[in-house]
C-alpha cells in the first residue's frame, strides 16, 4: 500500500488525469468501451506498470547466433 504513494513523476500523473478525463467523457457520451480505456490508464498510474524502458521491447537473439 505504501508503493501506490510512492515514485510518483510526470508520466504517472499524466495518465491518472487523462484516464479521469476519458472516464468523464465516457460518462457524458454513455461509452462504455472508453470507459474501460479511461479505467486502464487509471490503474495504470495507480499500480504504476505499463510499457516503460525496458518493459515491452522485443528480445534480442543476435548475439545468441552462431557465428559460421
Amino acid at each position: 500500500m505504501k508503493t501506490l504513494l510512492k515514485y510518483w513523476n510526470a508520466v504517472r500523473i499524466i495518465r491518472l488525469v487523462a484516464g479521469m478525463g476519458i472516464i468523464i467523457m465516457a460518462f457524458i457520451e454513455n461509452q462504455l468501451l472508453l470507459g474501460v480505456i479511461g479505467l486502464l490508464l487509471v490503474v495504470q498510474a495507480v499500480m504504476n506498470f505499463g510499457c516503460g524502458p525496458g518493459g515491452c521491447n522485443i528480445p534480442d537473439n543476435r548475439r545468441y547466433r552462431r557465428r559460421t
